[in-house]
C-alpha cells in the first residue's frame, strides 16, 4: 500500500531508479500509476540521497507545472513505501508509451494526424519553457499516449477513433532543470535558445534539427520511434 491505493504485484514499467505500478484506491473506483523510487539496500548514502533527491524534484516540478499535456501528479510521499518515496499519478489503464504506440497505430496516422501530435508536444513543452521548466530527457518512453475518448463537440467515437486522435501526456521530469527569474540556470544544466517556430505550419517534412534540449532530434514515428 502507499496511502490509500493498493499496489498490483508486478510492475508495468520500469528505470534505472524507479517501477512503474497500477493501483486502486482501497475506497473509491479510481485508478492510479504509482512510481517508486528504488533505494538500493546496501548502497552508498550518497547514491541513496541521490534516488530521494530525483524523487523530490520530480515532484516539485509537477507541482509547479499543471498542464494538460503534463502527467496528473496527485500525491507525493516522501516516504510512502518500504523501498523508497513514492509519487501517486493519474492514470488511464489503457495508456501506452509513444513507442509502443507506434508501434500498433503509426502505419494508420496520415500526415495530418501526425503533425498533430507533433504540435500537441511543441504546445506542452513551449509552455514548460515559459515557465523556465526544462526536461533535458524527452524519449519516446516519456510520452504516454491515452486514449481519447470523446470527440469534438463530446460525442463517444469508435475504439480505432480513439487512438487516432489521442492525448498526449509527457513524464519522468525527475532530470528537470529549473531557470530563475534572472535567467540563471540550475547548475549544470546547458544554456541553450530554442527558435520561436518550434513545428511547421505545413505538412512538409519535419526538421530533425535540435531545439533546446528536450526537443525531438528526430520525427517520433520513424521505424525506430524514437525521440530524444
Amino acid at each position: 500500500m502507499v496511502g490509500p491505493y493498493e499496489l498490483e504485484r508486478k510492475s508495468f514499467d520500469s528505470g534505472q531508479t524507479w517501477s512503474d505500478y497500477q493501483a486502486k484506491h482501497s475506497e473509491l473506483p479510481e485508478t492510479a500509476r504509482v512510481r517508486i523510487y528504488l533505494r538500493e539496500r546496501g548502497a552508498d548514502a550518497s547514491i541513496r540521497q541521490s534516488v530521494e533527491n530525483a524523487a523530490r524534484r520530480e515532484a516539485a516540478v509537477l507541482q509547479r507545472f499543471r498542464h494538460p499535456g503534463v502527467v496528473d501528479l496527485k500525491q507525493y510521499h516522501p516516504s510512502g513505501h518500504p523501498a523508497g518515496p513514492a509519487l501517486i499519478f493519474g492514470y488511464h489503464p489503457e495508456t501506452l508509451r509513444l513507442d509502443e504506440y507506434l508501434l500498433q497505430y503509426g502505419e494508420k496516422l496520415d500526415i495530418l494526424s501526425r503533425m498533430a501530435l507533433v504540435r500537441q508536444l511543441a504546445e506542452t513543452m513551449k509552455s514548460a519553457h515559459s515557465a523556465r521548466i526544462f526536461h533535458r530527457a524527452l524519449t519516446a518512453r516519456a510520452v504516454h499516449v491515452v486514449p481519447r475518448d470523446r470527440g469534438r463537440g463530446g460525442q463517444a467515437v469508435g475504439e480505432e477513433a480513439t487512438w487516432l486522435t489521442p492525448h498526449l501526456e509527457i513524464s519522468d521530469w525527475q532530470i528537470a532543470t529549473q531557470r530563475g527569474s534572472t535567467g540563471g540556470a540550475t547548475p549544470g544544466a546547458p544554456r541553450r535558445r530554442c527558435p520561436r517556430r518550434i513545428w511547421p505550419t505545413a505538412p512538409t517534412p519535419i526538421s530533425r534539427r535540435s531545439c533546446g534540449p528536450s526537443a525531438p532530434t528526430r520525427c517520433p514515428w520513424t521505424s525506430t520511434a524514437s525521440v530524444s
